[in-house]
């Protein structure tokens, strides 16, 4: 068994996903984490209160003896429907898909840049264009933004588009470029 055989192939990795902003689940889970503290926070008071460590009446007694003689009131079915209404939202929101903030360098090799990054590099490639004084810039999946304070406005709009989407080409699907100048001096 001497025999080698080099022309083994090895299966190529899958690409990495795109990278996806935070979910919106979280946000509100911070505020029902803060609530929920807010509730522990009550329980060991009252267990305080109740082992003799502080002095005083438990709240969450003195919570309950106060609600004991309520009696229905018009206003609770509304403040239910809202409560309900807010739960479906809540679930809604947490099985939501999260949304994609970056976009494929490449068609195949799972390198991402983000929405933000490609702002960035459309600002430095308007302002690497003559006559453009200052450069700002917003990203989304599908257009970028680009303002432009230049100091003619004749060739420079044809020029800032042409750098940027040649900035932009090694992206895999390019955005449609939007650009917006303004002369210096004009308010």
């Amino acid at each position: 068994m001497t025999s080698t055989d080099t022309s083994v192939s090895h299966p190529r990795p899958r690409a990495a996903s795109a990278p996806r902003a935070t979910a919106r689940a979280s946000y509100l889970a911070v505020i029902v984490a803060l609530a929920l503290l807010g509730v522990a926070a009550v329980a060991l008071r009252d267990a305080a209160v109740a082992a003799g460590w502080l002095t005083g009446s438990p709240w969450v007694t003195s919570a309950v003896t106060a609600a004991d003689g309520w009696t229905p009131q018009a206003w609770v079915q509304p403040v239910g429907v809202v409560v309900m209404l807010l739960g479906m939202a809540a679930v809604v929101i947490a099985v939501a898909p999260r949304r994609v903030d970056a976009q494929s360098v490449g068609a195949e090799d799972g390198v991402y840049i983000g929405l933000g990054d490609i702002a960035k590099l459309a600002s430095a490639a308007a302002e690497d264009t003559p006559g453009v004084l200052r450069a700002t810039s917003t990203a989304t999946r599908r257009t970028v933004t680009i303002r432009c304070t230049v100091t003619d406005d004749g060739q420079t709009h044809a020029s800032i588009a042409a750098a940027v989407d040649t900035a932009l080409q090694p992206l895999a699907h390019r955005p449609r470029v939007v650009v917006r100048t303004r002369k210096e001096g004009r308010s």
